[in-house]
């Protein structure tokens, strides 16, 4: 993250609300200013927030500095939502895990925040229509290995 962010005011930790003309200082962090700049704070948040079992909105949005409804606002603003924010993190996620390494299924399952690998096996399925296995076979087949 920017190390400028240090030098703003704390949405968390306000004790009153600003002003007017101290709402600048909030304009300012890149999250407000574009949607992509939001999107990769919430995949920074997903990859760490995956690990130690806390992905959910409330987290993520804590994370930020901001309410879940402000959260939630904003994404919906973007034409997303936190759950396709996430499934489409997952998706990308999973993907690169079964074509370029040789981890477990319940290994990846855990590295994107699913508490049991059958829920990933099913979500997976959803996704591209085959199991995790056999999405990691035919990746292998396409790259020659």
């Amino acid at each position: 993250f920017s190390a400028t962010w240090l030098d703003q005011p704390s949405r968390l930790f306000a004790t009153t609300i600003p002003e007017a003309a101290d709402q600048s200082a909030f304009d300012t962090l890149p999250m407000w200013q574009d949607d992509r700049q939001l999107e990769a704070a919430l995949a920074r948040i997903f990859a760490s927030a995956a690990l130690v079992g806390t992905l959910s909105l409330v987290d993520a949005a804590r994370s930020l500095g901001i309410s879940p409804r402000s959260l939630q606002r904003r994404l919906a603003s973007c034409g997303t939502s936190f759950e396709e924010q996430t499934e489409v993190w997952r998706r990308n996620l999973a993907q690169q895990f079964l074509a370029a390494s040789g981890m477990e299924i319940g290994a990846i399952a855990r590295a994107l925040g699913y508490s049991d690998p059958s829920h990933f096996i099913r979500a997976f399925r959803r996704w591209h229509g085959v199991t995790p296995l056999a999405y990691r076979r035919s990746a292998l087949a396409r790259n020659g290995n």
